[in-house]
C-alpha cells in the first residue's frame, strides 16, 4: 500500500506540475475577450518577422488569464506583392507589423516579443496542455511504472486487470493512473470495497474510457 500511494503522490505531483509549467492552448476570441474584459495585460509574441523581412510566419500569443498560461496562434504577412488569401482553415491573418497590429486593436496592452522558457525547445501536449518534454517524460515514466504495478501487483479492488487497464491506456491516462493507485486497494479516508462485490470488467471499462476521453481525441 505505501508503494502504490508513494506512486499515486508522484502521479499527482506530475499532474500539478502540467497545470503550473504548461499553457493551455486557446483561440485569438478568447484572446481578445479577455482582453477586453481587462483580464489580460501583456502578450508575448514568438516567431513573429523581424523588421525588413518579408515573408509568411505562424507567431504564437502567450498570456496569462486568470492565472492560467495560454498560448494562441495567428498569420503574420508581409509581401512586398500581392497579400495571399487567407487560410480557409479559419485561423486568423495579420498583414504587417504584428506588434503595431495587436497595440492598435487593444490600447495599453503590452506587447513583446521574445522566446519563452520552452517555447523552441522540446515540447508535447499532454491532458490539452502544451508543455515542456520533461513533463512528459514525466507522464512517460509515471504510466508505465502504474502499467508495471497494475500487471505484477497485488489483484486489484472494484475493477479487473483488464478493466484498470483501459482506463489507464486513454488520453486521460495520468487521471485514470491516478484513480487506479487510490481505488485499486486500501486507502486511508477512503471506504474499502465490499467483499465478493461486483466489479466493472474490461469491455464495459473501455466503453466508459472512450465515451469520457472521446472530446481528447479530437
Amino acid at each position: 500500500m505505501r508503494f502504490r500511494l508513494g506512486l499515486a503522490l508522484s502521479v499527482l505531483l506530475v499532474i500539478a506540475g502540467t497545470v503550473l509549467v504548461g499553457e493551455l492552448p486557446a483561440g485569438m476570441g478568447d484572446f481578445d475577450a479577455a482582453v477586453a474584459a481587462g483580464r489580460v495585460h501583456a502578450v508575448r509574441l514568438v516567431g513573429d518577422l523581424p523588421a525588413g523581412v518579408s515573408g509568411s510566419s505562424l507567431v504564437e500569443l502567450h498570456w496569462r488569464d486568470r492565472s492560467i498560461s495560454r498560448v494562441g496562434q495567428v498569420r503574420q504577412i508581409v509581401s512586398d506583392g500581392p497579400v495571399p488569401p487567407g487560410s480557409s482553415s479559419g485561423e486568423r491573418v495579420v498583414v504587417g507589423d504584428l506588434v503595431a497590429a495587436l497595440s492598435s486593436a487593444h490600447p495599453g496592452l503590452a506587447v513583446t516579443s521574445g522566446a519563452g522558457a520552452f517555447s523552441t525547445g522540446l515540447r508535447g501536449t499532454v491532458l490539452g496542455w502544451q508543455v515542456p518534454g520533461w513533463i512528459v517524460l514525466a507522464h512517460a515514466l509515471a504510466w508505465l511504472v502504474t502499467l508495471a504495478f497494475l500487471i505484477n501487483g497485488p489483484e486489484p479492488w472494484r475493477a479487473t486487470r483488464w478493466a484498470w487497464f483501459w482506463i489507464i491506456a486513454n488520453p486521460l491516462g495520468a487521471i485514470g493512473a491516478l484513480a487506479f493507485l487510490l481505488l485499486s486497494g486500501p486507502t486511508p479516508l477512503l471506504p474499502a470495497a465490499r467483499p465478493g462485490g461486483r466489479r466493472l470488467h474490461g469491455g464495459w471499462a473501455f466503453l466508459l474510457a472512450t465515451v469520457v476521453s472521446g472530446p481528447w481525441r479530437q
